[in-house]
């Protein structure tokens, strides 16, 4: 979590992730982080056929804001979206921030 975020939103993360069986984060950081890798793949994406939006936010450690970025610029036609004040899960730290960008990328896909 971002060092912004409330106690509160702090303890429903903390709470999100209690709910897994042991090993899970460390299964999951694992795969993401050293078995699978699709920066290979990453120009044949048509974000034609499928928009591609990548958010990051700003404190979030596993999935810095800057690579996130460059995976980003490798997709033709993807956008990128910094979220100030957040971490990794910026839908729980602050979907207000998170629902203010989202709804219109969702209307203009939906238009």
């Amino acid at each position: 979590a971002s060092p912004t975020v409330s106690e509160a939103r702090r303890k429903e993360l903390w709470w999100c992730y209690s709910q897994s069986a042991a090993g899970v984060f460390a299964g999951d950081a694992a795969f993401f982080m050293q078995e699978w890798d699709a920066r290979d793949r990453l120009a044949s994406l048509d974000s034609s056929a499928c928009p591609v939006h990548l958010f990051a936010g700003e404190y979030d450690y596993s999935r810095p804001p800057d690579r996130v970025r460059q995976t980003a610029a490798r997709i033709p036609g993807a956008t990128f979206t910094q979220l100030p004040g957040c971490g990794h899960f910026p839908m729980v730290e602050d979907p207000e921030q998170v629902k203010q960008h989202l709804l219109p990328i969702l209307s203009s896909a939906s238009g």
